[in-house]
């Protein structure tokens, strides 16, 4: 497992340097943990895993993004959900979670 302290340094570095590129966007899913044998497969629903929603998204604000946030998951189990109940998920997850920083 990764240092908790250099992965969260790199990640507010990079809001900070990155985040207002005209060509950034903002993409949200979660780290689930332990991980899938393809790493890929490792994201899931906000909330299911270890990402702090609340701190990155203050980060991005604070560098000035503005834009889109895109729920990006990549996930066997959620796949295999009812797209209706992913979707009623995400939104209250995204409600929940995501949109309480201030990043639009």
């Amino acid at each position: 497992m990764p240092d908790t302290d250099a992965v969260r340094s790199e990640l507010r570095r990079h809001a900070r340097t990155q985040v207002c590129d005209p060509s950034s966007s903002y993409q949200v899913s979660d780290w689930l943990v332990p991980m899938e044998a393809d790493p890929l497969l490792s994201r899931g629903m906000m909330g299911d895993g270890v990402i702090d929603f609340g701190t990155i998204g203050r980060w991005v604000h604070d560098a000035g993004y503005r834009g889109d946030v895109e729920v990006e998951i990549f996930n066997a189990a959620v796949w295999a959900t009812d797209g209706d109940q992913v979707i009623e998920t995400m939104k209250q997850r995204y409600r929940d979670l995501v949109l309480p920083a201030p990043v639009g």
